[in-house]
């Protein structure tokens, strides 16, 4: 959660920044699609600046750290997941499709639980409209009051149809490779006992 929390600090402004861009015209839909014109990085860069100096590629900061929970919420429920698994193995191993589920269904427990510091960091990095200058809290009572607790959860389904996916080939690849790796490390070692 340390490291995230480092991470987030550093990466913020480029959130901030593809965010602006990726937004943009969403507040320009009075304007005639043949006159948008889409902001390229340096001009976004340049407009943010302009609008709030140096701390604005910094905001959102605080909603991406409450999502740092995320962390602490998927790797117990995965290794709890993959401790009960060993535990019905005959082999005290789990199986790749056991690995398999731990992951798929703990990354789901927690974007689920966690999923509203998205929607909430979006909102505070693009600032513009009803929400611009709202903090948190502020944020947060704005969607539920305007959109309904529903609204916490919008996009859910895409996140989930991305992230999940992702953390399984991550972590099965991750737990077969080191699996493969401790018994050659494992063979290795008799080899050398037995000469």
């Amino acid at each position: 959660m340390a490291a995230g929390a480092v991470a987030d600090v550093i990466c913020n402004p480029m959130f901030v920044v593809r965010t602006r861009m990726q937004t943009e015209a969403l507040h320009y839909s009075h304007v005639p699609v043949s006159e948008r014109r889409p902001h390229g990085l340096l001009s976004a860069v340049m407009s943010l600046h302009k609008e709030g100096g140096l701390l604005i590629f910094w905001r959102g900061l605080t909603a991406s750290l409450l999502g740092l929970g995320h962390v602490g919420i998927q790797f117990p429920v995965y290794e709890r997941l993959k401790a009960e698994a060993r535990k019905r193995s005959p082999d005290g191993e789990e199986s790749p499709l056991d690995l398999l589920l731990a992951s798929g269904l703990s990354k789901m427990t927690a974007a689920i639980i966690t999923y509203p510091h998205e929607v909430i960091r979006s909102r505070i990095m693009d600032a513009r409209g009803p929400v611009a200058g709202l903090n948190v809290w502020q944020t947060a009572q704005h969607i539920v009051k305007h959109e309904g607790y529903a609204g916490l959860y919008v996009g859910l389904r895409v996140s989930l149809f991305r992230v999940v996916p992702n953390c399984c080939v991550t972590f099965v690849s991750y737990e077969l490779i080191a699996r493969w790796v401790r018994s050659k490390l494992s063979e290795d070692g008799s080899t050398q006992a037995n000469a």
